[in-house]
């Protein structure tokens, strides 16, 4: 119970500043925690909604909802995975390293 709130409060907290005076984020990581930290919270918040009791004992419209999450989270992880791997290779050739 405790561990998404702290996450939350230090994305929240967690702000740094550039030294041309942006704003920027002190770490990439810390983006993603949070945009994942917000949709589980979401997510739990939501849930229980989609489980009416007209629906007993299958509840068509909860396990769907359940089947179309996973399929999103793998699409957006694999997203992410392909959007991660694009500024590691353009932050190394910014940096001139993998030569």
């Amino acid at each position: 119970m405790l561990l998404p709130y702290w996450t939350l409060q230090r994305c929240v907290c967690d702000d740094s500043f550039s030294t041309d005076g942006k704003y920027r984020w002190p770490y990439e990581e810390s983006r993603y925690e949070c945009m994942s930290v917000s949709w589980y919270c979401t997510g739990n918040i939501a849930g229980p909604f989609f489980y009416k009791e007209s629906q007993a004992p299958r509840y068509e419209l909860g396990i769907w909802s359940m089947v179309v999450s996973h399929l999103l989270e793998v699409v957006v992880v694999l997203t992410l995975r392909v959007l991660l791997s694009r500024e590691n290779k353009r932050r190394d050739r910014v940096q001139g390293l993998g030569e």
